[in-house]
């Protein structure tokens, strides 16, 4: 089979969107079919490149990609006034005037580099991946050229129709919302990452019921089981990636660290705080300044997942926080999985998708933490657990998922 994927950011980029597609890219061409890739331009400013059998092709570079790129995206912690106020419009108001988002510029070149694509590699299936939404709507384009393209589309996360995280816009959320109803309902084939998202969908649009499908999570990390735990030694709380304002804030979490801390001193036990990855202005610098003196907290550089698990060190009990949302699930829980780690889980909503996850996947000792309805004193059955635990270890189900998953995408659109 001969499959046409269109995603913003592939290989060597990154982000976790672009590790997923690039496993599972991989793991179909060791399957036997033949895989190119369309996303933007990479940092080899090469516009066809290989990777193990892989075609790779990448638009150019214009000037308007890299001025929306520049303020859309993230910032390390220390951005200036002026970025973070631009930043601040763009979330607010930008990300619904522009449509259908900061990838625009992208689109036009990409539908004409698809066309050639298509015309020259003659695919049988198309995929596109989102986020950016962007990538759905060069799909759609290419589906009207191509009727006969069998198309499948990746929700990574909501967009307009179920972001949690957009102000309420009226008449002008509700054309969006439309825009992307229309772009969907093209589609042969939707496919999510967790259920509370489907639901969503189809609570917008019951029609897309029997083509839009859940499809799971996997992670190529091994288990860091050089890790051991020692009663009289810190425990270190350590969280991987990013937060985002009105959906993964670290305030709530901070305060709870706090009770947790002040309840661990009386029994001549220590806590400490690291944060891996670049610092969001969910994370500012205020927020810091009411917990920093209270607690020990270290902020470290976002390292290589392959690197992930020797930079760990004794004790490590790793964080989920998450989503407000029902429909989000954060990618880290599939590599929180893989690593074997105690892991405390605090999050907002009963039906957070990580809860029914980590319940039926995990071997680990797992502490799940309401945000307004926890018990400090629960850290002590918690403790008990990881003491005796055996150390990390990881099902053999979940290391084998990628090459479930790549066939899953196959079969359902084949």
């Amino acid at each position: 089979m001969r499959i046409f994927l269109i995603i913003a950011h592939f290989y060597p980029h990154p982000s976790p969107r672009a590790f997923r597609w690039t496993q599972i890219a991989k793991q179909w061409r060791k399957d036997g079919h033949e895989v190119i890739v369309l996303s933007i331009p990479n940092a080899m400013k090469e516009r066809e490149i290989k990777i193990k059998g892989i075609t790779i092709y990448n638009t150019r570079r214009t000037n308007f990609t890299s001025i929306n790129n520049e303020i859309g995206g993230g910032k390390n912690f220390g951005a200036g006034i002026v970025i973070r106020w631009m930043k601040y419009l763009y979330r607010s108001y930008w990300g619904l005037l522009i449509w259908p988002d900061r990838y625009r510029f992208w689109i036009r070149p990409a539908i004409v580099l698809g066309k050639k694509i298509i015309g020259l590699e003659n695919p049988d299936i198309l995929i596109t991946v989102s986020k950016p939404f962007a990538a759905h709507l060069i799909g759609n384009a290419l589906k009207k050229e191509f009727p006969r393209l069998k198309w499948g589309v990746d929700v990574g996360d909501p967009f307009r129709i179920a972001d949690p995280s957009l102000p309420k816009a009226g008449w002008l959320l509700r054309k969006r919302q439309l825009k992307e109803a229309q772009t969907l309902h093209a589609a042969d084939h939707i496919f999510v990452t967790n259920d509370g998202l489907r639901s969503a969908y189809i609570d917008y649009q019951s029609a897309w019921t029997e083509k839009i499908h859940t499809v799971g999570h996997f992670s190529t990390l091994s288990p860091a089981s050089h890790i051991t735990f020692h009663r009289d030694k810190t425990f270190h709380l350590v969280y991987l990636g990013r937060f985002y304002q009105a959906v993964r804030e670290p305030l709530d979490f901070l305060n709870f660290a706090l009770d947790l801390h002040s309840f661990i001193q009386k029994t001549g036990n220590e806590i400490a705080l690291h944060f891996y990855g670049p610092i969001e202005p969910a994370l500012e610098e205020s927020v810091i300044r009411q917990v920093a003196h209270k607690i020990n907290m270290y902020f470290h550089p976002e390292i290589k997942r392959m690197d992930i698990a020797q930079a760990l060190p004794n004790n490590t009990i790793l964080v989920n926080i998450g989503n407000r949302s029902t429909v989000q699930l954060p990618s880290k829980i599939s590599d929180y999985l893989a690593l074997g780690l105690p892991v405390l889980n605090y999050h907002y909503t009963s039906k957070d998708p990580c809860l029914a996850i980590l319940d039926q996947h995990a071997f680990q000792p797992i502490w799940n933490v309401h945000h307004d309805r926890y018990k400090v004193q629960e850290w002590d059955p918690f403790l008990h657990e990881i003491l005796t635990f055996s150390g990390a270890k990881v099902s053999e189900t979940n290391q084998k998922d990628v090459s479930r998953i790549s066939r899953e995408y196959l079969d359902i659109i084949g």
